[in-house]
């Protein structure tokens, strides 16, 4: 028996997950982190996924593994997680509108269930259909800021590389 409760754009979604689709590893990867949260909150955090390739993809059912808090820790990607091609997907705690988010965008999926660790999270990986897809270092977040001025996120080079590679990653200069 499975049963998940998630948000995505304030709908509830319950019962068995879609299928994953089936992916080549490096066909999507983990593009950017803000691992830390924001000023207008701790828990103001979110994921950005990046489609490498030149047709849209699907990654509902596909699973981001230690992304979720306590007992619940991987979270299952809802139908209709469409990427176009060559696009991006957000998976964030709140609305755009909500004073507890920095966000400047509507996220494609928005999740209470988000819950990054700022210290050692565990690397997150993304896997459909048993598949590997990619991985995010994160025993020791690589790039970001977690300061008392600035808080940025952590973001993959423009060749993305291997994801658990700390020299694959910055921190993001944008605001």
């Amino acid at each position: 028996f499975f049963d998940e409760e998630s948000i995505a754009l304030s709908l509830t979604v319950s019962g068995t997950p879609p299928t994953p689709p089936t992916l080549a590893p490096g066909a999507v990867v983990i593009n950017e982190v803000m691992w830390m949260g924001s000023f207008a909150d701790p828990l103001d955090e979110w994921i950005e996924f990046r489609n490498m390739t030149g047709s849209d993809v699907d990654l509902s059912g596909c699973v981001i593994e230690k992304a979720g808090q306590g007992g619940h820790p991987n979270l299952i990607f809802p139908a209709g997680s469409i990427i176009a091609a060559n696009g991006y997907f957000v998976m964030a705690q709140f609305l755009p509108d909500n004073v507890k988010s920095d966000l400047n965008m509507t996220a494609d999926w928005i999740t209470v269930s988000i819950s990054l660790n700022n210290g050692s999270n565990g690397d997150l990986r993304l896997v459909c259909d048993s598949t590997l897809i990619d991985s995010a270092k994160g025993d020791s977040w690589p790039a970001g800021e977690n300061g008392t001025l600035v808080r940025q996120s952590m973001e993959r080079n423009n060749d993305p590389g291997d994801g658990l590679v700390a020299g694959n990653w910055h921190t993001c200069i944008d605001e």
